[in-house]
């Protein structure tokens, strides 16, 4: 299992390097992601599979950017069989493919081809979870999902003060009830920024990716810190560093366990909060337009 996170780490190396190239960034940016001691203690360390998700994902990415959009759906839909967060970004593909109005020909061509994507997506997901598909099996994923959004609580930030809310006016745990709202607001806030916000430059799409990962991750109820390293990666291709930033904090996490059993501590948890969001508050608002981002 280790020697299978070490060569995806190095295909990841490889692959980034080459998508850096081509988007004429500096192919030294990779090492924020390849020698950060957080990918290397969450992934090879505590063999964590999401470097097999990356190595698939960023091919993807390289793919579509060199026009090779039937390989990408491939490769994105083999990221997608080994962790489902790729989904996230799919709606936001619509604008490059889809770059004029439908009401013309080459609009329709553009919806035909993500629509292509899409199908293809689906259909290689299909056969590869095929020799696992059984009636005890998709209850047991359905399960698992749903306990995902309305059971588990580990170091989340918005979904604490959501929660306290709920304690204060009706008196008991509303995760259930906000483990629901929750996907909702995630797809709202995905389809409005492949809608409204421009993604059809490689970097403005890798930029909505990052955005929209950022979001279901801010509102979730659970954040461990290998979930870092899609943003981690994502970033290094842009001109934000708060996840940078957040993979060096979210350590402060670890103190939940020291107790037994384990209690997270709010202090800890608004000192991570604190630095991360003021990060991307001073990213987004303060710094000035000027300044070198891509260093």
């Amino acid at each position: 299992m280790r020697v299978l996170i070490i060569l995806a780490d190095l295909g990841i190396l490889f692959v980034g390097s080459k998508l850096l190239g081509l988007l004429k960034l500096p192919k030294h940016l990779i090492f924020w992601y390849s020698l950060n001691p957080f990918i290397i203690i969450e992934y090879t360390g505590n063999l964590h599979f999401e470097p097999l998700m990356l190595f698939f994902l960023i091919t993807s990415i390289y793919l579509l950017f060199k026009n090779k959009w039937l390989w990408s759906s491939v490769t994105m839909a083999c990221a997608v069989s080994v962790k489902l967060i790729p989904l996230l970004f799919i709606p936001l593909l619509y604008q490059w493919f889809v770059k004029r109005s439908l009401l013309t020909k080459e609009g329709l061509r553009g919806l035909l081809k993500l629509s292509t994507y899409t199908l293809i997506l689906l259909l290689v997901n299909f056969i590869l979870f095929a020799p696992f598909l059984s009636a005890t099996m998709q209850q047991n994923y359905s399960d698992s999902v749903g306990l995902w959004f309305r059971v588990f609580e580990f170091n989340p930030s918005f979904y604490y003060i959501f929660r306290e809310i709920g304690y204060l006016f009706r008196g008991y745990n509303e995760i259930a009830v906000i483990g629901k709202i929750i996907p909702i607001l995630t797809i709202v806030f995905l389809i409005s920024i492949s809608l409204f916000r421009k993604n059809n430059s490689p970097i403005q799409l890798i930029t909505a990716f990052l955005f929209g990962l950022s979001f279901y991750y801010f509102t979730s109820t659970t954040i461990h810190p290998w979930y870092l390293g899609t943003l981690l990666l994502l970033s290094i291709f842009t001109k934000y560093r708060f996840p940078l930033i957040w993979t060096c904090v979210i350590i402060l996490s670890y103190a939940a366990y020291s107790y037994v059993p384990y209690r997270e501590n709010p202090w800890w948890l608004l000192l991570e909060y604190s630095i991360v969001y003021g990060t991307l508050c001073y990213e987004l608002f303060l710094k000035p337009k000027h300044h070198k981002t891509i260093s």
